[in-house]
C-alpha cells in the first residue's frame, strides 16, 4: 500500500513549516525482476541514491536556494520505506554506473537517517524469543560500522507488522 500523503507529503508539509527543507521520493518499488549481482531491492535504492545525489548537487549549486546544507542531507523513510533508509544509509557504493556532469559525482548516502516504524529490519521481520540475542537481516548485519549515517528511530510497541524489538 502506498501511503504518499501520510508518510510523505504531510511529513514533508510539516518539515518545510519549522523551517526544514524537505522533498518527496516517489521511488520504484522492489518487486521488480532480479537482475544478477544486485540486490533484489535495486530499483528503489537506485532511486534512493539518485535523489540524495540530486539533493546534495542542488544544495551545492544552490538550486534550492541557500538554506540547504549539502552536508547534512538526511533520509527518512516509514515501514518499507524505513527499510530502504537502512539500505540507503549502509550502503557505501553507488549501485548504479554514474552519469557523468549528472549529480552522480556526489555522495549517495545520506548524513542523516530516519526510520519511522522500519519494517522487516529482523531476519523474517520477526523478533527473536526472550533471552535469544538480536540479529539484523543478513544484508544490514555486516553493513553496519562507526561511519553509519547518525539515525533516529521512531516507532509503536503495538506495530505487529514492523515490531519494535526490531529497533535495537
Amino acid at each position: 500500500m502506498l501511503a504518499i500523503d501520510k508518510e510523505g507529503i504531510d511529513v514533508a508539509r510539516f518539515y518545510n513549516s519549522i523551517g526544514v527543507s524537505a522533498f518527496v521520493l516517489k521511488y520504484r518499488v522492489p518487486a521488480r525482476k532480479d537482475v544478477p549481482g544486485l540486490p533484489k531491492w535495486w530499483a528503489a535504492l537506485q532511486d534512493a541514491q539518485r535523489a540524495i545525489s540530486l539533493v546534495r548537487k542542488g544544495a551545492r549549486t544552490g538550486t534550492w536556494g541557500t538554506s540547504i546544507n549539502a552536508s547534512k542531507i538526511g533520509f527518512a523513510g516509514f515501514s518499507a520505506g524505513g527499510h530502504l533508509t537502512g539500505h540507503v544509509s549502509v550502503t557505501k557504493q553507488r549501485i548504479y554506473s554514474p552519469v557523468p556532469g549528472v549529480a552522480d559525482l556526489t555522495s549517495p548516502r545520506p548524513d542523516i537517517s530516519i526510520f519511522g516504524y522500519p519494517w522487516y529490519l529482523l531476519p523474517d521481520n520477526t523478533p527473536p524469543k526472550w533471552g535469544e540475542p538480536y540479529a539484523l537481516s543478513p544484508e544490514f548485519e555486516a553493513s553496519i560500522d562507526s561511519t553509519h549515517p547518525r539515525s533516529l528511530f521512531i516507532h509503536n510497541e503495538d506495530d505487529p507488522t514492523a515490531p519494535v524489538q526490531g529497533n535495537k
